[in-house]
């Protein structure tokens, strides 16, 4: 979706056709071929398998939105919410098993983000998806303590609608060695437990080529879904019968929906102040978040008068 598309999607209000939408786009990042082409470009324990033998790593199919982020500890007892926001389910979880191997296990978790600016940083969310990852394989998959049994986690975030100036781009974030005073030998596979991956998706910016991009973006775009199909069975060999033509041709059905939605609200609520409002909060998010100046007047339109009183805007935590 784009920026105008993404805002009206914030501002109406939850809609079984939002709903249908949010269950769409996580049956594509479920889909086990999509998964599997992410994994073998991102993922280096599996870069040199093919697709079918990194489907075939898969432990079962991948799990939609019933896995819950595992609950906080608060003294002797396990609150069942997410303080704020109340009981959190995961977009997409999964695990495999790579070559094959039952001792060496990785945990996968893969959420759709639609808002790049949701008041707290992106990295920062899948760090702690990674961490409750690593907690909850305590009495599953290790005892103290053995905790060498401890499996790598990574948690991976598909964000839908970037700021224009990021454009299509990939990041990995993750624990590394630095030696400060001379050498400690330690296998990397004994603090290499949690990566967090960042992939922005922009149809229309440079950065196409790489496989990953060409294929989320083509997954997320507004194509037919005969083109998509095709493009999917000639350029990454899923076939047409996997469905993730039908899938797109209903979010994109549903967009325009909800665009129309979002357009008829604000017409009947004379949302003006809202909008504005709106502009000022995505333009502090995007300052907070390090974007210059220059670059929120050019790609947020945004005014000297909106920069300085979005700076003195007064946030919500």
């Amino acid at each position: 979706m784009n920026t105008q598309l993404s805002n009206l999607y914030a501002m109406t209000e939850d809609t079984p056709e939002k709903r249908k939408y949010d269950e769409a786009a996580k049956n594509i990042l479920s889909n086990r071929y999509i998964l599997a082409h992410i994994l073998k470009h991102l993922v280096e324990d599996v870069r040199d398998c093919s697709i079918e033998e990194i489907i075939s790593f898969m432990d079962g199919l991948p799990i939609v939105s019933k896995v819950p982020v595992p609950p906080i500890l608060r003294g002797e007892n396990l609150e069942s919410k997410l303080l704020g926001e109340g009981t959190v389910f995961y977009d997409v979880r999964f695990s495999i098993y790579p070559n094959g191997d039952r001792k060496c296990r990785i945990f996968f978790n893969v959420e759709s983000q639609k808002d790049y600016y949701p008041g707290y940083s992106i990295p920062t969310r899948g760090i702690f998806y990674g961490a409750r990852m690593l907690s909850e394989q305590l009495e599953s998959e290790f005892s103290p303590p053995d905790y060498d049994q401890l499996k790598k986690v990574y948690s991976i975030w598909v964000c839908l609608d970037p700021a224009k100036y990021i454009g299509n781009a990939i990041s990995e974030f993750f624990i590394d060695k630095r030696d400060i005073l001379g050498h400690i030998p330690c296998r990397q596979e004994d603090y290499d437990k949690l990566r967090v991956i960042q992939i922005c998706l922009q149809p229309e910016t440079p950065g196409t080529e790489h496989p990953v991009i060409r294929l989320l973006n083509t997954s997320f775009s507004r194509k037919s879904r005969n083109e998509i199909d095709t493009i999917m069975e000639e350029e990454f060999q899923i076939p047409p019968e996997e469905g993730i033509g039908r899938e797109v041709e209903i979010m994109c059905n549903l967009s325009d929906l909800i665009e129309e939605q979002g357009i008829q609200k604000g017409i009947e609520q004379g949302i003006e102040q809202g909008i504005e409002q709106g502009a000022l909060i995505t333009i502090r998010q995007a300052l907070d978040n390090g974007m210059e100046e220059a670059a929120v007047k050019q790609y947020l339109n945004a005014t000297d008068e909106q920069i300085e009183q979005a700076k003195r805007l007064v946030l919500k935590a």
